[in-house]
Order: structure tokens, then C-alpha cells, then sequence
């Protein structure tokens, strides 16, 4: 009760919204080898690139004179891109180069609090995803398996500016602590190649 009571003190008006957003990926190129138990051939598994990001969903925000906090629920769908290079050992080192696609949807919560200067707005905070939906062909190689590792987590930072006190552009770096490839497995091992996604987002939130 004491803590809700500081909370009502500290931020006296709590604005609804509805953000859309719209992100590009920074996440790296990167392979890796790995190899069946009978060593018969080698694949070569890369990860390509991540399409921008898209997003929309409501926003929770409140603010005093130095600081604000704010809350997002998002619903938001992307790409990946990977690539397999085969070499058999059995046909004399012949080579087969295959790509796949992953589509994800999933529901994004997020939220962030720091310093309100003016308008301008400074903050950092946690990132948490969902998987809803995977549409994905890397599994139809019979070495990799998907296993949904649910949630997701990272860290955001924002720089903001407010208009009118009811309009929100914000510019966001976002950071996510897992693979690009962890929820896939070869012959039972995860398959982390590394690199991280990583996504610099602009966004448009309009509150009441």
C-alpha cells in the first residue's frame, strides 16, 4: 500500500495509447560448423539476415516533472534468413547450398522509465517477447529440431520527444540476450550461432 501510494504521488496521471513502430535489423552475419554422429558430411549453418520489424499495440505512459514511465503491449511480425552449405564426405565432397525462412509473430511487452527534460525523454528498461506463431523450414533437415524457448528477453533504450503532450516520437535501440538461432537444435545441441538480434526502431504513439 505504501509503495502504491509513493507510485500515485510520484506519477499523478497515467495516459492510454496506441504506438506503431517500425525497426531495422543490426544483427550480424554469422556460421558456424556441425556435424552428424557419423561424420558423413559437414553443414555449414549461417545466419543470413533479419527483415525490419513491424509493430503495433497499446501504451501505458505517466510522468512527473524529471521522470516518466512507460509500459507497451505490441503485436508485431518479422523475417529470418538462414543458409545451409552441405559437404558430403560419401559423393567425394560435393556441395549442396540450401536458404530457409523463418516468419514469426509474436507479442512484444516492454517497458521503460528514465528522465523527462522539456519535452525530451531518456530511458532504459527490459524487453520481453512471446512466440505466438513460427513459420519455419529450417526442421526440414532431419538433424534440426525447433524447441520454443518462451520468453525471449532483452533491454531497450530510448530517446524520445513529446508534442503537444499527446503525441510520442521515439527512437529505440533494442537488445536481445538470445541467439539469433535459440530455439533451434542440431542432433540435440542448441544451435547458437553468435550473433544477437538487434534493432534500432522509430515509433509513433498517440495518447489520450
Amino acid at each position: 500500500m505504501a509503495l502504491l501510494c509513493t507510485y500515485n504521488f510520484a506519477f499523478s496521471q497515467i495516459q492510454f495509447g496506441v504506438k506503431s513502430f517500425y525497426s531495422t535489423s543490426l544483427s550480424s552475419a554469422t556460421a558456424k560448423d556441425y556435424y552428424p554422429l557419423d561424420n558423413s558430411k559437414k553443414d555449414n549453418i549461417s545466419f543470413e539476415k533479419a527483415s525490419p520489424k513491424m509493430g503495433i499495440g497499446i501504451s501505458f505512459f505517466t510522468a512527473n516533472e524529471k521522470l516518466f514511465f512507460m509500459t507497451d503491449v505490441q503485436y508485431t511480425q518479422s523475417k529470418r534468413s538462414f543458409e545451409i552449405e552441405t559437404t558430403s564426405y560419401k559423393d567425394f565432397g560435393n556441395n549442396n547450398i540450401s536458404t530457409y525462412t523463418t516468419q514469426e509473430v509474436d507479442l512484444r511487452t516492454n517497458a521503460t522509465i528514465g528522465l523527462l527534460h522539456k519535452n525530451f525523454k531518456f530511458g532504459v528498461g527490459p524487453e520481453i517477447n512471446f512466440a505466438v506463431q513460427r513459420r519455419e523450414e529450417l526442421t526440414t533437415m532431419k538433424e534440426l529440431s525447433l524447441e520454443r524457448e518462451n520468453p525471449s528477453m532483452g533491454a531497450n533504450f530510448l530517446l524520445g520527444y513529446r508534442i503537444l503532450k499527446n503525441i510520442h516520437i521515439d527512437l529505440k535501440y533494442t537488445f536481445m540476450f538470445q541467439s539469433v538461432s535459440h530455439e533451434f537444435y542440431y542432433m540435440g545441441v542448441p544451435l547458437e550461432l553468435k550473433s544477437n538480434p538487434k534493432y534500432i526502431e522509430v515509433s509513433l504513439g498517440f495518447y489520450m
